[in-house]
């Protein structure tokens, strides 16, 4: 676990505890997700959702820290309430039931199936039975791994470390598809020295909420709270958040 107070000095944010010091720290969770979020060995996290989980903070007046952690352990974390905040998708399996969601998505990330042009395209995700699947180390999409692990005959499955290594993996043969994001996929693409010539399949849109685990401290006060400040800033049209990102907009990866 790596835990970014360099943040509030970065963000101009040293005042997030402007209201009262007395205020709970809530401990947001991120993991690396980019161009959400982006970790880099020996480099501070960062990514274009940081500005406004400070927005949404500082609206609701709350002192936070964020900590980041790979996948599993994130989605554990919440579930126990040693992460109280995150934003992500429903249907996980380690913290279904577990966490509270904001009222409406606050984004939206398209999950997809790749395959290099010389591989047989695939119509449906059943077909992908007895298949050399890439995967995300610790990613659950959305409980669609667990479906996928029942087929039979039974899928290999080829976890990969990051998003980059994972193209990697796809490009060098060791693996007949990949399961991922198309937000990273198109991000990362970039910082390769020649971008991976792919068809995709669409498999579904799923929503971005706000999370709270359900043992963080007054967690349904937490919550309720951080619906309102993100109502107050969506209606004076200062959170950004709602917004799809193109990857080519963004800057550069930065380089592992």
């Amino acid at each position: 676990m790596v835990s970014w107070w360099w943040l509030y000095g970065l963000l101009g944010v040293g005042s997030l505890a402007f209201a009262a010091d007395q205020q709970p720290l809530v401990k947001v969770g991120v993991m690396d997700f980019p161009p959400f979020y982006e970790v880099v060995s020996h480099r501070p996290v960062h990514g274009v959702m940081l500005a406004p989980i400070d927005k949404l903070m500082r609206e609701a007046g709350l002192r936070y820290r964020i900590d980041c952690y790979p996948a599993k352990r994130l989605y554990r974390n919440l579930a126990s309430g040693e992460s109280h905040f995150f934003i992500g998708i429903k249907g996980v399996p380690e913290y279904e039931g577990k966490v509270y969601l904001s009222p409406s998505p606050v984004n939206i990330i398209r999950l997809q199936l790749y395959r290099l042009p010389t591989t047989r395209p695939l119509a449906t995700l059943p077909e992908l039975a007895g298949k050399d699947l890439i995967v995300i180390r610790g990613y659950r999409y959305a409980g669609l791994l667990n479906k996928l692990q029942t087929l039979q005959p039974a899928i290999v499955l080829h976890p990969a470390n990051d998003h980059k290594q994972a193209l990697m993996m796809l490009k060098a043969g060791r693996g007949d598809y990949l399961l991922d994001y198309s937000l990273a996929v198109d991000y990362t693409q970039r910082s390769l020295e020649e971008p991976i010539t792919m068809e995709v399949l669409m498999i579904k849109d799923l929503p971005l909420f706000l999370l709270v685990s359900k043992k963080a401290p007054d967690a349904e006060a937490l919550m309720a709270r951080l619906n309102r400040a993100l109502e107050q800033l969506l209606a004076r049209g200062e959170l950004d958040i709602l917004k799809s990102y193109n990857p080519r907009s963004l800057p550069a990866p930065k380089s592992q």
